[in-house]
């Protein structure tokens, strides 16, 4: 944020903004463990992105790998384009 931030010098404008990403926020998050899923991740992720939205319009997978040795993190690289801004990877 630069001194010309509008958040900066309008207390009203920051609250605004952070109003506003309150409301753009997922609703639901489902947190998906995954160690060596490659395998397993592409129907998993199908099936829920299928059955969230009957739970919460806004929603969100959050995959967290923890160091698979297997094609897992490629896999999941093909999967954020197909859910762009529902999906999330994180590698430990």
């Amino acid at each position: 944020m630069g001194a010309s931030d509008p958040a900066l010098t309008h207390p009203q404008a920051s609250a605004d903004a952070r109003a506003g990403s309150r409301q753009d926020a997922p609703r639901l998050s489902v947190v998906l463990p995954a160690y060596n899923e490659s395998a397993n991740l592409p129907l998993l992720l199908e099936e829920l992105a299928r059955a969230l939205p009957v739970l919460a319009e806004r929603w969100e997978l959050l995959v967290v790998d923890d160091g698979s040795r297997d094609n897992t993190p490629a896999v999941m690289q093909g999967l954020l384009h197909i859910y762009p801004g529902r999906l999330r990877y994180l590698r430990l």
